[in-house]
């Protein structure tokens, strides 16, 4: 039973390197903490219905493999915003090691139930703080809300671009300035493996534009409102 878990873990980061190429970060990891969740709710409720070796065999197979994509995906994103969100790194990494070792410990021997139950206390509050813990920007703009130039590579696996894409559509609605680029080949900002789209003069030239244009504005607005 060891060496199948071992299996589906190792399966699992392998199956990570692949889906991070083409899904964004936070989705993975929602992703397989919710495979986690399903494996460890199935290992209980065969638990409390007829528990059989084939059965908790294969539940906790199913948790180990969301257990083992969780960690390259913390593992990715801490690297990815340690720089610029040290303690939301810090704090990231840590509750995935606290929820590792909640996971693990049953597996040393007790009974099938009490094992679910303990696995199920650790997952659920990973469950909810991927729930409670989504800013919402949408829900914070009014008609003072002012102008967005939202620039977006089409690579970013850290926030996906329809994340902007709401936001801009948001904007709109509200009759607010919003204008959105897609970058093609570029990922998440300076810390991506193309950093240098980000800094070219096709970009600097679009923040440039931008910011002339609104200044230009507010000046005038200013001299009128001044007379």
């Amino acid at each position: 039973m060891f060496a199948v878990n071992a299996v589906a873990m190792l399966t699992a980061s392998a199956s990570f390197g692949l889906a991070a190429r083409r899904a964004a970060l936070p989705l993975l990891l929602t992703g397989y903490i919710a495979i986690a969740t399903l494996g460890t709710l199935a290992l209980a409720v065969q638990a409390m219905l007829a528990p059989t070796l084939a059965g908790t065999w294969l539940c906790l197979a199913v948790t180990m493999f969301g257990v083992g994509g969780v960690f390259p995906a913390v593992t990715t994103i801490t690297q990815t915003i340690g720089h610029a969100r040290a303690g939301a790194a810090s704090a990231l990494s840590g509750s995935a090691a606290y929820l590792f070792g909640a996971l693990a410990a049953p597996l040393s021997g007790t009974t099938v139930r009490a094992m679910a139950l303990v696995m199920l206390a650790a997952l659920v509050p990973a469950v909810l703080a991927l729930l409670v813990a989504r800013p919402c920007p949408v829900s914070h703009i009014t008609g003072e809300t002012p102008p967005f130039l939202l620039l977006h590579g089409d690579d970013d696996r850290v926030v996906a671009p329809a994340q902007t894409a709401r936001l801009h559509q948001a904007l709109r609605r509200a009759d607010v300035d919003s204008r959105r680029y897609v970058l093609e080949g570029a990922g998440h900002g300076v810390l991506s493996s193309k950093a240098r789209i980000w800094t070219s003069t096709q970009v600097m030239s679009i923040i440039v534009n931008f910011l002339r244009s609104r200044l230009r504005s507010t000046q005038g607005s200013g001299d009128k409102s001044s007379r």
